[in-house]
């Protein structure tokens, strides 16, 4: 037997159990060995804001193939870290590989319109390796492993930002996504400076690399800043550090905000969101090499039987770094 969270409506899930899922032709049944809590999860759950009942959420996970179609490009025993977006294939968004814009993305998507990661099994349709599956080696810890999604998120973001190689970035808010960011800016050559207001963030950006954390604003020098990396969608979080910039000035706005939004004319400000096929491969190669490794900010881990525990904790208890659900 195999257990799911089903979501049924904001803050209230059920345990499903039933068969393991069966394979079809093309399609793989991979054993989850943890998924990452992100922060859409946290807002679905709560709110239902990006799920409808009978919903399994969760897209930041990875496990090994226990079963395979005959005709499935992936075999038995392969440890896997899956990209949940999918997209038609087709439309013109897709066809220029802006996959993130399709408008069937959702519906497509394991998490989203298929069942995901919160889990103890899940069923992967037709999976490509090296398009939207990627083999991990056993040796790298699911801690790091979980990373992948959000670091792809992160590589998209910064590339939106142009090159920051020998650029002072400046990434604002320190939860999952400000880490990868972080991450993905100190790999890209940037000097990196992480402004988060919790502690307990702030010391695990520093343990990732950060060149300097500072708690707010108040501690940026005017102009001392190149690139603005924000990850909070919190507009007063943002505006407070637009006097670090100069004219000119990049900022890249990946945390969702359902507000207004005013900052000066002469920055040069995009929205990021999701990432590209190319984001997710480069993401997963460095995990898998090792070059990229996030696992120490993994602080809570959770059964599929504490999940609501572990929605709690990540959306409110100041000590949460990450947190990770495992079967």
């Amino acid at each position: 037997m195999s257990v799911s969270v089903v979501f049924q409506g904001p803050g209230r899930v059920d345990l499903d159990e039933r068969p393991v899922p069966e394979p079809g032709p093309t399609d793989a049944v991979i054993a989850v060995e943890g998924c990452g809590v992100c922060g859409s999860d946290v807002a679905s759950y709560r709110e239902g804001a990006y799920v409808s009942p009978g919903q399994v959420m969760g897209h930041e996970f990875v496990g090994s193939v226990v079963a395979a179609g005959v005709g499935c490009r992936v075999a038995v025993g392969d440890r896997l870290v899956v990209r949940p977006m999918r997209s038609c294939g087709r439309c013109w968004y897709c066809r220029r590989g802006d996959i993130h814009l399709c408008s069937g993305t959702a519906e497509l998507s394991l998490s989203f319109g298929l069942p995901g990661g919160y889990a103890a099994h899940v069923r992967v349709p037709d999976p490509s390796p090296g398009v939207d599956v990627f083999v991990l080696p056993a040796a790298t810890d699911v801690r790091d492993a979980i990373w992948v999604e959000p670091l792809a998120v992160a590589l998209h973001a910064v590339r939106l930002a142009g090159p920051v190689a020998g650029r002072r970035v400046l990434v604002v808010g320190a939860g999952s996504i400000g880490l990868c960011l972080l991450t993905a800016a100190r790999l890209s050559g940037a000097t990196t400076v992480v402004a988060e207001p919790r502690d307990v963030r702030r010391d695990l950006a520093a343990a990732l690399g950060a060149d300097a954390v500072v708690a707010g604003a108040a501690e940026l020098a005017p102009g001392s800043v190149d690139v603005v990396l924000d990850a909070t969608g919190v507009p007063a979080a943002l505006q407070a550090v637009v006097g670090s910039t100069l004219p000119g000035a990049s900022m890249v706005l990946v945390g969702v905000t359902h507000r207004d939004l005013d900052l000066p004319a002469d920055r040069w400000v995009r929205g990021s969101f999701g990432y590209q096929e190319d984001d997710f491969a480069a993401a997963a190669e460095l995990v898998a090499t090792g070059r990229a490794r996030l696992g120490r900010a993994v602080t809570h881990e959770f059964s599929l039987t504490s999940f609501d525990e572990a929605m709690e904790v990540a959306a409110s208890d100041p000590r949460a770094g990450k947190v990770v659900v495992r079967p």
